[in-house]
């Protein structure tokens, strides 16, 4: 039920919905608008005629077939939505005929030629019913392949993790310190380290911490690696002081500047002469003051580790020793 609610209210369902109240809201110039121009233009050139039955009947035809051969297709939320909407406005205005008087079929007055909208409507709702009934009847059995996805909170805890989670989450919002804590996890490829990772998030505060995800492998060479990182971590305090994000791109920067040849530290140096710069020590000590200003706890994940080879993981683990070593900050 949670997953159908988040889905109804994306960005682009709300717009919809801001639509049709306007729709409702503004209906009465909206009428009159239509009626001087396509209705009294165009659509009032539709009479009843056995020809025009003929024709309709055609796209009936057409709407059915089509519907048949997209019947596994998956059914967007905004279709289903804009359809549905359709139809309610025009069911209320073929039952109110003092404002717009539908043109029914020749020699069959109860069907309208418009009534193809609540054909399109009834079809698209068996197509969900189907593939809905479909989806259940589909589920995991006996005999099914199980996933090795980690944990998620749609998931249950057969084996009695969060006992042990709930433990570390704890203890890391109950430890406040000056430099940076790390924590480590070490367990074999496949034995649930992501999930036990999911369900310390799961038992911490998000309204106390700033929760991180670092993928780490994702990076193209060591020396990206912190690269990687600064970026992450700027996207994710960015919000909470705007300025910190400069700090940590020039501290960065100082970082990578360290590794590169002779001939670039020159060029650099040059510049931070001529422009005005900060050491690195300077700019690890205004980082750490504007994280205190911001009053909560940083809490960093880095995952899958074993995916990374030997210079990539000494250059983690320097990351979070040395690099990275600030305020109230937990690895």
């Amino acid at each position: 039920m949670k997953k159908i609610f988040l889905r109804l209210f994306q960005q682009s369902t709300i717009l919809i919905i801001i639509t049709i109240c306007g729709l409702i809201v503004f209906h009465e110039p909206i009428e009159k608008l239509l009626s001087k121009t396509i209705v009294e233009h165009i659509l009032s050139y539709c009479q009843s005629s056995f020809f025009n039955n003929i024709i309709f009947l055609f796209l009936a035809i057409l709407i059915i077939v089509y519907s048949y051969y997209r019947r596994k297709a998956i059914i967007a939320n905004n279709s289903f939505l804009i359809l549905l909407a359709t139809s309610a406005f025009y069911i209320y205005y073929r039952s109110n005929g003092h404002i717009w008087e539908f043109t029914p079929f020749f020699n069959f007055t109860y069907i309208k030629y418009a009534d193809l909208i609540l054909l399109s409507l009834l079809l698209l709702f068996v197509r969900w019913t189907m593939l809905t009934y479909k989806g259940k009847k589909n589920k995991v059995t006996v005999s099914s392949f199980f996933d090795d996805e980690p944990l998620n909170p749609n998931k249950q805890d057969d084996l009695g993790y969060n006992t042990f989670a709930k433990i570390i989450a704890e203890r890391i919002e109950s430890t406040h310190l000056e430099k940076a804590f790390a924590i480590g996890v070490n367990a074999k490829w496949g034995m649930g380290k992501t999930s036990f990772f999911n369900l310390i998030k799961q038992n911490l505060s998000s309204e106390e911490n700033i929760i991180i995800d670092f993928n780490s492998w994702n990076s193209s060479s060591p020396k990206s690696i912190i690269q990687d990182f600064f970026d992450t971590l700027q996207d994710e305090l960015r919000k909470y002081y705007s300025s910190l994000a400069h700090e940590l791109r020039k501290y960065s920067d100082k970082l990578i500047a360290l590794s590169d040849n002779n001939i670039t530290q020159s060029i650099k140096a040059t510049a931070g002469i001529l422009i005005g710069d900060n050491s690195i020590n300077s700019l690890h000590q205004e980082i750490n003051i504007k994280l205190k200003k911001i009053d909560k706890k940083i809490i960093i994940f880095v995952d899958d580790l074993d995916r990374l080879d030997k210079s990539e993981i000494i250059e983690v683990m320097r990351l979070i020793r040395n690099t990275a070593n600030f305020y109230n900050t937990i690895f």
